[in-house]
């Protein structure tokens, strides 16, 4: 009995343990599976909630190579096979390439006159055929010039494409091969040529040409070609020939293309009445916007049109509100006939300088300051006869002193012979140089102090053109500088002189008619240079301060009385304009008595001020010229001597 109960406690203490163990090891193997399991779910649950760190999201992009840019013959493709199924579609439906904006950097009212070029001539639509066609002899052309696949021409490309193009490559460029043409534009080299045809095509500023540019460049081409020889100018009656199928609208009558033809030669400067194709090209897409912008084709384009055409985004860039308000400005002549618009001749001739104009408006838009003023002027473009006018404007360095020099009877008289032999010897000399024309350029000499000073002359000529004394300048402002330069230069060919007298100046100012039209009231303004010595020598500066008063001047005048002026207000503009040593006997006859009496201010009457202060400063110059002819060709003066002579002079 005890050894079965002894038994039984065993028993009973066995199965404890074993129950106890158990438990234990459930225990701790629950315990470690709730280890390995918990932070399972938290894992989970970071995922679900918490956002990628931007680390993850960048290199998965990193990672993802960049899908390559369509190609316009790519669309093209899509349009043929997805889009186009009957010869009248594409009008039709719209098709994508021509509702897309920007797909290949080109503007929605470019890529519609695209559409134009897809139809063949003989039908009203765009079939498959001609699209296929079109996309053969334009879309791969462009394409292969396209290098780095973007939808642009760089320079780089542009340069390759010219030798390169089958179409492009047909135009001989200008060089020594044709020594006779004697156009203005003397290219270096081969690069240089194509820089600045690429200039004329760039008309958006970006430094990139897209299809649209591509394909009016090719439309040129194929003008030239069509008419011409391919020779690097074109004659008058091939020109009529080219500027018909580059022109878009109707045909111009005889004379009004040979006007066209016969302005554009002052820009090319050649001395065989023919054209090379940089300006050609630059004239070309002038026209070509003309018809665009004059719809009724009726040769005038009034401001409705102007206007019109800018919101429909039909004008370049370099228009504005503001631009098309100067333009009309400029050219509005009611005794033309063109009172209520503009010509295509004036369009043109105004359109070449706003290109110049637009092209260096980079630190301001739509203004030049004094360094884009300079730069403007050293454009590829710009007449080299209005730069020989510039040229020879005086560059005597004004002081008080000079406007104390003048030419005076000898009162030392000499003897007898002296006065023959002097005209003996004068009339031989006159005989053998009866043919030479003497200008200021030959006067100077070699000396450096009247050397010419670009820098110094062009911020004169600002200061003058700047009315608001602002350091910046605008297109009115500019087209009346470009107004005053053609006509000084068209009476001056040749840069023979550099400076004309007052009174032909007046005449032919005043008297003025034909192409460009330039606006009578502004033309009006030149009979105050009756108000001086009308057998004065003026230069052109002289003629721009003279021409320029009555824009200077409304900036600077406070009084009720607009034709008179503080002595401060007076003072202030002459400075500006590099007169600021003007004596005061020089213009005591313009004082007028003071409103003011208690302050008793000095008041002057503007126009008078001004037109002796101009009158005093031509005195100088041509007692200048005088003295520095008699130097460069030595002659022996008798009666006559130079007085009080300026400092400045050798």
């Amino acid at each position: 009995m005890k050894f079965t109960a002894n038994l039984k406690n065993q028993i009973i203490l066995i199965t404890l343990f074993a129950l106890i163990s158990s438990v234990i090891l459930f225990s701790k193997n629950n315990e470690e599976n709730l280890k390995e399991d918990k932070p399972k779910d938290k894992k989970v649950e970071k995922k679900v909630v918490k956002k990628p760190a931007p680390k993850s999201r960048l290199s998965s992009e990193t990672n993802t190579a960049a899908p390559k840019p369509p190609k316009i013959s790519d669309k093209a493709y899509n349009i043929l096979n997805n889009t186009l199924v009957g010869p009248n579609d594409i009008p039709q439906k719209g098709i994508e390439l021509k509702t897309r904006k920007w797909d290949f950097k080109m503007m929605t009212k470019q890529v519609e006159d695209l559409t134009v070029d897809m139809n063949f001539a003989d039908m009203k639509g765009v079939s498959e055929k001609s699209f296929r066609s079109f996309q053969y002899n334009f879309i791969t052309p462009f394409e292969k010039c396209d290098v780095d696949v973007d939808s642009l021409l760089n320079l780089k490309e542009f340069t390759k494409c010219l030798k390169t193009d089958p179409y492009l490559n047909r135009i001989s460029i200008p060089d020594t091969k044709f020594p006779l043409q004697g156009s203005t534009i003397k290219f270096k080299n081969f690069d240089e040529y194509a820089k600045i045809l690429y200039g004329i095509y760039d008309d958006s500023r970006m430094g990139k040409m897209n299809f649209y540019n591509y394909m009016q460049i090719r439309l040129f081409t194929f003008s030239w070609m069509k008419c011409s020889t391919g020779s690097p100018f074109i004659e008058e009656a091939n020109f009529e020939c080219a500027m018909e199928k580059a022109a878009g609208w109707k045909t111009m009558q005889r004379n009004q293309a040979r006007a066209l033809f016969e302005n554009a030669l002052s820009f090319s400067g050649s001395v065989n009445r023919e054209m090379d194709f940089v300006i050609f090209s630059d004239l070309a897409l002038s026209v070509r916007l003309y018809g665009k912008i004059n719809r009724k084709e009726d040769n005038v384009a009034n401001k409705n049109e102007m206007d019109l055409a800018l919101d429909n985004n039909i004008l370049p860039e370099r228009f504005n509100q503001k631009t098309i308000e100067y333009l009309f400005t400029l050219s509005n002549d009611s005794s033309n006939g063109n009172s209520l618009g503009i010509d295509l001749i004036s369009f043109c001739f105004y359109d070449f300088w706003l290109k110049i104009f637009d092209e260096n408006a980079r630190a301001v838009r739509f203004n030049l300051n004094i360094a884009e003023f300079i730069k403007a002027n050293n454009h590829a473009l710009f007449p080299a006869g209005m730069k020989g006018s510039i040229k020879l404007i005086p560059q005597n360095v004004l002081s008080s002193a000079s406007y104390n020099m003048f030419e005076d009877l000898n009162k030392n008289m000499k003897p007898e012979d002296n006065h023959f032999m002097k005209s003996f010897l004068q009339s031989n000399e006159q005989k053998k140089k009866e043919n030479e024309q003497w200008s200021l350029e030959q006067a100077r000499g070699k000396n450096a102090k009247l050397a010419y000073n670009e820098k110094n002359t062009l911020t004169n000529i600002f200061n003058i053109l700047d009315s608001e004394m602002i350091g910046k300048i605008n297109f009115y402002d500019f087209g009346a500088f470009i107004q005053m330069l053609h006509i000084f230069t068209k009476n001056d060919p040749n840069n023979a002189k550099g400076r004309l007298v007052a009174g032909l100046l007046e005449k032919e100012i005043t008297g003025y008619k034909g192409y460009p039209i330039m606006s009578k009231t502004l033309l009006a303004r030149s009979k105050r240079l009756k108000l001086i010595n009308t057998d004065l020598y003026m230069d052109f500066a002289s003629l721009l301060f003279m021409m320029r008063i009555e824009d200077i001047v409304p900036s600077h005048v406070r009084r009720m009385d607009k034709t008179q002026m503080t002595e401060i207000e007076l003072k202030n503009i002459l400075s500006h304009v590099n007169r600021k040593f003007i004596p005061d006997s020089h213009i005591k006859h313009c004082l007028r008595s003071s409103p003011d009496a208690d302050k008793s201010i000095p008041v002057y009457d503007w126009e008078c001020a001004f037109t002796n202060t101009e009158s005093s400063t031509l005195k100088f110059y041509e007692n200048s010229f005088d003295y520095l002819t008699s130097l460069a060709r030595k002659m022996k003066l008798g009666p006559t001597e130079f007085n009080n002579k300026d400092f400045g002079l050798p």
